[in-house]
């Protein structure tokens, strides 16, 4: 199972709605914890990071997933809030 699916399921055993459930949202758990596809999920940390520069170029940058600049408002509505 790879990070994003792992994310996912951590998402899920919190109890979070189905819609925050999802791919954008595992991302987002990943860049607010600093876990990089290799790195194992003991090193976590909390990091505080703003949509656009932080948590966009972090998925981009790990996970080779791009998203539009007008996404962040996707992001902060359905993974943030």
């Amino acid at each position: 199972m790879g990070k994003i699916e792992e994310a996912r399921e951590i998402l899920n055993q919190m109890g979070l709605p189905r819609p925050q459930q999802n791919e954008m949202a595992a991302l987002t758990l990943l860049a607010l914890c600093g876990v990089g596809p290799n790195d194992s999920w003991r090193d976590a940390g909390k990091k505080s990071l703003g949509v656009s520069k932080g948590i966009m170029v972090f998925i981009e940058a790990h996970y080779d997933k791009s998203y539009a600049p007008n996404t962040r408002e996707t992001v902060r509505r359905q993974a943030l809030h």
